[in-house]
């Protein structure tokens, strides 16, 4: 040991840069390894990951009103046509399709007008998500519980096959049958607040931003996807804001609220009162993730495909990649050069 600290004190420049070189080169090829595929960043991009250190700081929050009338007559005929008698009241008629679920469905078509808040943030850079997935808080045990169900791929499936895939992962939670689920209860559950803080914040930055597979712990790579929805309807709440979990990872969270009849305007003659259905949704938005004006295409869109479920439920062109987009942008300004 004094050897060693003789060594030390004579060396220690020499030792110092040598650390201090293989801990740059350790840095630069994890760097390589998990931001493979990440599109250059703007100066703005910068800027806004220069400027709001995390999720905390940078939240914005969104309203959008929809007119649920066209989307409640939709469910209504889904719910006629899946029935073997055609009466979705029958006992042996399969259950209806909710609202969360349409909201679920639609959430995820419009990420395709905000390809940037289906990324995620890693060594500085963000780096597309491979699909888009959407995760739903699932109540257990008369709501002491809370558990996620992550459905994968959801802009790829319709909105029946969504349903299906829903009502199978809420109902082996709530029979705690799901392996990974109940492998993470028990290591929650021993330790103390104080050293269950750290962790949980460390396993969040290893499935949630480096896609880590923890089958040990019963997580797995990127375990919110890049939604997170949840619902107060069913609770007679109109609305409500969803504060960011920072371990979860993900840019955007929608709340959908009670769907309720209410008194509007005619948009057209500005005069006609008449009564309709409507539904009220709640978004917090990492603005790292998006400005302002691919904000506002993610909510018009999503406005859009709830008010006219015949026109877009059935879509089920998936995403973009990223490689796709940069050549669609490519063609555009070649064209445009073209026709100059």
């Amino acid at each position: 040991m004094i050897a060693l600290y003789g060594w030390l004190s004579l060396h220690w420049l020499p030792f110092l840069l040598v650390v201090s070189g293989g801990c740059l080169l350790g840095y630069m090829l994890l760097e390589s390894v998990f931001t493979k595929g990440a599109p250059p960043m703007s100066t703005r991009r910068k800027l806004m990951l220069s400027t709001w250190h995390d999720q905390t700081e940078a939240q914005v929050y969104g309203i959008i009103s929809v007119n649920a009338d066209p989307l409640l007559a939709y469910l209504d005929a889904q719910a006629r046509v899946a029935s073997p008698e055609g009466d979705s009241s029958s006992a042996s008629a399969p259950s209806k399709i909710s609202v969360t679920t349409a909201c679920i469905k639609a959430v995820a078509m419009a990420m395709k007008e905000a390809p940037g808040l289906n990324s995620r943030i890693v060594f500085g850079q963000f780096v597309p998500r491979p699909s888009v997935d959407v995760s739903c808080l699932v109540a257990l045990d008369d709501g002491t519980d809370l558990a996620v169900a992550k459905l994968n791929r959801c802009d790829t499936k319709t909105l029946g096959e969504l349903h299906a895939d829903m009502r199978a992962k809420a109902d082996r939670l709530r029979k705690h049958k799901d392996k990974d689920f109940e492998a993470s209860k028990p290591l929650m559950s021993m330790l103390p607040v104080w050293l269950l803080t750290p962790l949980v914040s460390v396993i969040g930055y290893l499935a949630g931003a480096l896609g880590l597979n923890i089958p040990a712990l019963g997580v797995r790579p990127f375990p919110f996807g890049s939604v997170m929805v949840s619902s107060v309807g069913m609770l007679g709440v109109e609305q409500a804001f969803i504060p960011f979990t920072p371990f979860a990872r993900v840019p955007f969270l929608l709340m959908v609220g009670e769907c309720a009849p209410k008194a509007i305007v005619d948009p057209v003659d500005k005069k006609t009162i008449r009564v309709q259905h409507m539904l009220t949704l709640t978004g917090t938005l990492d603005h790292r993730f998006a400005d302002g004006t691919e904000a506002a295409r993610l909510a018009k869109r999503l406005k859009y495909v709830l008010e006219h479920p015949e026109e877009c439920m059935n879509d089920t062109t998936p995403m973009l990649t990223q490689e796709q987009r940069d050549a669609e942008k490519k063609a555009k300004r070649e064209a445009a050069k073209k026709a100059q």
